[in-house]
């Protein structure tokens, strides 16, 4: 089971018995850690924002990445302030930026970053269960002083599928295709 509990007072990412607790501030939306939950649901890429530095570092690289190519992807299809072909170039951005300044020290380059993430990605696992992230997105564009001023929670199964509406059918479309790309840039 993949879980979290979001608000502005703390944080519980939990995935099975494995859990990330945080007590105070949260200065992320619930989206982040929505991202960190499909990052665990790829199986093998470090997703818990706690333990050995190396691993957290990565951890974070994995969803912070992740949840900007949503993200982006949801620009792209909602608003349509994205290009297609610049959807890659926006997220490479970041994650250049994510690894030479935001984190840095970093422990692998952001070439070496991008290649672990994208051979660790379970590409179909992720739009899969991309509503999860997308819904939630959406909600917190629509209503951010009420999303905020709650708890969010969200509990699902790697093996999920959830009921995906016309525009959340639409992202996935364009998502598969954004993820074929990361996994394997040309």
């Amino acid at each position: 089971m993949l879980a979290m509990e979001w608000s502005t007072l703390g944080q519980r990412i939990a995935v099975g018995d494995d859990v990330f607790a945080h007590a105070g501030p949260i200065h992320t939306d619930p989206s982040h850690d929505c991202a960190h939950l499909l990052v665990a649901a790829c199986g093998t890429l470090p997703w818990k924002p706690e333990g050995e530095s190396r691993s957290v570092r990565l951890a974070e690289y994995n969803a912070t990445v992740l949840e900007h190519l949503l993200d982006t992807v949801h620009n792209c299809v909602c608003l349509q302030s994205v290009r297609r072909d610049a959807v890659q170039p926006v997220v490479e951005r970041l994650g250049e930026w994510f690894v030479t300044r935001h984190f840095a020290p970093f422990p692998v380059s952001a070439a070496e970053a991008r290649r672990l993430m994208g051979e660790g990605l379970d590409v179909d696992a992720v739009v899969r269960l991309s509503p999860h992230f997308f819904t939630l997105k959406r909600a917190e564009r629509r209503s951010p002083r009420q999303l905020k001023s709650g708890t969010v929670t969200l509990a699902f199964d790697r093996a999920d599928d959830p009921a995906a509406d016309t525009v959340n059918r639409q992202l996935r479309v364009e998502l598969r295709e954004q993820l074929r790309r990361w996994v394997a840039p040309s």
